[in-house]
């Protein structure tokens, strides 16, 4: 099924979509009144944008393999949304755990698009302890995570 076949099925759904994140950027904006000084706008979207390849699709709809139904180009329109909400001085975050050049040209685009992202944040997701002590002791691989190699080479990167 395509993102236009979605579309058909469920417009109003979709429509409400965008309209409620809208308002819930406004109701934080509303309750925090600039105390705000950062915010991860967009988590773990890279692999969607994969799917597609542009920021921009025009698309009302994008599929997604983590979240399902989501409002077409959310990332972008999550960031856009965000920028005219938040004083010029809020960092506005982007975060992902798949750090590669699919991320960084995800990131150029967003930007050429005219996305306002002042920190770009690295996830690692290392949830055993076992792993953390391994990794911090300088061990070469603690499971999916990497080597403290790959791990200063994605630093780089970004």
């Amino acid at each position: 099924m395509t993102p236009e076949d979605i579309y058909k099925l469920v417009p109003n759904y979709i429509r409400n979509m965008e309209r409620r994140s809208m308002e819930r950027i406004e109701q934080l904006m509303g309750h925090y009144e600039g105390r705000i000084q950062s915010w991860d706008v967009v988590n773990e979207s890279v692999g969607d944008w994969k799917r597609y390849r542009k920021a921009r699709t025009g698309l009302a709809v994008w599929k997604t393999g983590r979240y399902g139904i989501m409002p077409g180009d959310y990332p972008l329109h999550a960031l856009l949304d965000a920028k005219e909400a938040m004083t010029p001085r809020a960092d506005l975050c982007i975060n992902e755990f798949d750090i590669g050049e699919d991320f960084r040209t995800q990131i150029g685009q967003l930007e050429a698009e005219g996305a306002r992202i002042s920190v770009v944040g690295c996830q690692m997701h290392i949830f055993n302890t076992n792993d953390c002590m391994r990794l911090a002791k300088g061990e070469t691989k603690a499971n999916w995570v990497g080597t403290p190699k790959t791990i200063s080479d994605r630093l780089d990167m970004m």
